[in-house]
């Protein structure tokens, strides 16, 4: 059972918590991480989600919801290495920005390392497949309807911040 801290609007702990899966009361958030795992030259790592998961067998960065009493940074840390195997340092990972949803805070986390496929160990239940793919294909696989649509909209939003740092 995983339980999440509930946030509000302005992304102050309310000291209320809630299930992963139940639904979020109006009016509170909780707390998600992404991170995408690009090379300076713009190679990304993608992972396919598990079949059984919400969007299965799609393809998206790495990311989840913290738990209670993490926070951003310390999610996002736990959630690559969970996912992908990959465990850098704290200060290997740049935020990148923070977009607000309907009931997330999603921050978003950029980790500039090469990728390599030999390296990434696929979590049980999350994670079936890796590929590394340029920004032509990312945006090609997105065109297929291949893309969680949520990681697309964000990755939008944020390309511009994440330019700032590699080169596509």
């Amino acid at each position: 059972m995983e339980i999440w801290d509930l946030y509000d609007k302005n992304r102050r702990l309310t000291g209320n918590t809630m299930e992963r899966g139940a639904n979020v009361a109006e009016g509170f958030y909780h707390l998600v991480v992404e991170i995408w795992t690009i090379s300076e030259d713009g190679k990304m790592l993608l992972t396919k989600r598990h079949e059984s998961k919400p969007y299965g067998l799609l393809w998206e960065c790495t990311g989840g919801s913290a738990v209670a009493g993490e926070d951003s940074l310390t999610g996002a840390l736990r959630e690559l290495r969970e996912e992908t195997g990959l465990a850098p340092k704290p200060g290997e990972l740049t935020f990148v920005g923070t977009l607000i949803r309907k009931h997330s805070i999603v921050d978003t986390y950029l980790y500039i390392h090469e990728p390599n496929l030999s390296e990434v160990v696929f979590q049980d239940g999350e994670v079936i497949d890796a590929k590394i793919v340029n920004i032509d294909e990312f945006e090609k696989m997105n065109e297929d309807g291949l893309i969680v649509p949520s990681v697309w909209e964000r990755f939008a939003k944020n390309r511009c911040k994440i330019e700032k740092y590699i080169r596509f």
